[in-house]
């Protein structure tokens, strides 16, 4: 009887470390969380303002945002700033009507950069953007030469919950392996 609560002992801890390493916290991250326009957005011609809200930031790092315009060529995007620790801000040269794809690469608070993309559009009958802290003068104007691309590179490294999950399955098969040689060796003692 004693062995068998040893071993469903030995077990439970197995399983509780299994589960403890494969829990991954949960993060912001730095996600997209608004932005005018926004995903899935139809903004007015003539829009200049692009204006993107993030979750947890590192303000030290330099944002990057491009675009390209319904012909799929790339338009020119002043250099980004931020408007507040959240929010960054850009100035696009007037858009036209047409379906655009807004790129943008940030740095969450805790160092990894996020890139992501999104398209929106633009037409007479669209929504005026809504600037909010990016309603300044200080925006730079973007040039011919600010046509750029943010290339949107795999780190070659997997997620950090594909990690805990792989670290959580090698603890969890490690625990049966132990328990299963422990187990054939009292059965079969060495002679």
């Amino acid at each position: 009887m004693r062995r068998l609560l040893l071993r469903a002992l030995a077990l439970l801890a197995t399983i509780l470390a299994a589960v403890a390493l494969a829990a991954v916290p949960a993060s912001a991250h730095g996600e997209l969380v608004d932005g005018s326009p926004g995903p899935g957005d139809d903004v007015a011609v003539g829009t200049t303002v692009l204006r993107l809200e993030f979750t947890a930031l590192d303000t030290g790092g330099a944002p990057l945002v491009a675009m390209r315009g319904p012909s799929g060529d790339l338009l020119p995007v002043g250099q980004a700033t931020y408007g507040d620790e959240g929010t960054v801000c850009a100035l696009a040269s007037p858009l036209e009507a047409g379906v655009h794809e807004l790129t943008y690469s940030v740095i969450s608070d805790d160092g990894d950069r996020q890139t992501g993309t999104y398209s929106f559009e633009v037409s007479e009958a669209g929504s005026p953007s809504e600037p909010g802290t990016c309603a300044s003068p200080t925006l730079e104007e973007p040039g011919p030469e600010d046509a750029r691309t943010i290339e949107q590179k795999s780190s070659g490294t997997l997620p950090a919950g594909v990690l805990y999950g792989l670290g959580g399955l090698a603890v969890l098969v490690g625990g049966l392996v132990v328990l299963r040689i422990r187990s054939d060796r009292r059965r079969h003692p060495a002679a």
